[in-house]
């Protein structure tokens, strides 16, 4: 295996990502990732780095979603998505709840650890 190398992606001046070997990912996250389903698809880091936007907006964008009907399917205001995709406003469990259902996720690919 190679020397364990990695690079650390900012976003907004804080750490978002962190780039690791292929190697290093496929022996130590990709089945555990995979298993647990809270991995985010390259299609989404893609629109969040293209767009300069927020996790939630990507995943909203990739789904084809307006924030008008993201909320009416999570039954929230389209104005709490504007704020949550800003990242003015930090949701409650409930909301990650609403939000991850509607888009078809699980919460914890919502949240940018």
């Amino acid at each position: 295996m190679n020397a364990h190398t990695e690079q650390v992606i900012y976003q907004n001046g804080q750490p978002a990502f962190v780039v690791i070997s292929y190697d290093d990912y496929v022996e130590n996250y990709r089945k555990e990732a995979t298993d647990k389903g809270d991995y985010i698809p390259q299609a989404v880091v893609d629109l969040m780095f293209n767009n300069d936007c927020s996790l939630l907006k990507a995943w909203r964008l990739s789904k084809g979603l307006s924030q008008t009907k993201l909320a009416e399917m999570a039954g929230l205001k389209q104005s709490a998505i504007a704020r949550l995709e800003s990242e003015a406003h930090t949701p409650t469990s409930a909301t990650l709840d609403k939000l991850a259902q509607a888009l078809g996720v699980k919460p914890q690919q919502l949240i940018l650890n």
